[in-house]
């Protein structure tokens, strides 16, 4: 891959960014806009060594998932939220208590199947928390009818995201987390 310095984001986002995505393959459409380009300067800035480790574990980890979320019928892309809630880490645990590289908290582990106890704590398992994600991020879409939101109910809260739409008058994903 490339390698950018920071102060060149900006410019390199106009034209490999653009070129890259225009040619790749997506199941969830991707936006370039201020709010991607702060998150794509941290990662090729400050957060580089942070995604250099998701990337090594992604290239474990991401045709694993591909095939769980497949099997669930599922599209490929919601890997990616696997890499933001942990890095691809079985190990993660979040302030909140949420566990696992999905970061299912335990009521929302044991609702998708997952047993969570002292002794087994299923969110940990790749394939049985894939399998339980996908479910989760299915029913999110059917409630939302959009991935984006979808996504941000899995990390906040299915109510969360219907009250900020009720305040906004928004369903907007970008209006939302503006």
């Amino acid at each position: 891959p490339e390698i950018v310095s920071p102060g060149d984001v900006d410019e390199w986002a106009k034209g490999t960014i653009s070129t890259e995505l225009n040619h790749a393959d997506f199941d969830i459409p991707v936006e370039i806009n201020p709010y991607v380009m702060q998150w794509l300067k941290y990662f090729t800035g400050p957060g580089r060594p942070t995604y250099a480790t998701w990337m090594i574990r992604a290239q474990t980890w991401r045709p694993t998932l591909h095939k769980l979320l497949a099997e669930e019928g599922a599209p490929a892309d919601l890997v990616y939220l696997s890499m933001i809630e942990s890095g691809y880490s079985n190990t993660a645990r979040s302030w909140a208590g949420a566990v696992g590289m999905w970061q299912f908290i335990p009521g929302t582990g044991r609702a998708y199947g997952l047993k969570v106890g002292r002794w087994v704590d299923e969110r940990r398992d790749p394939e049985l928390a894939s399998h339980a994600a996908a479910a989760y991020l299915g029913d999110l879409y059917e409630q939302f009818d959009d991935w984006y939101l979808a996504w941000s109910a899995y990390n906040a809260g299915p109510g969360r995201v219907t009250r900020a739409s009720r305040a906004t008058g928004s369903d907007d994903f970008w209006v939302l987390s503006s």
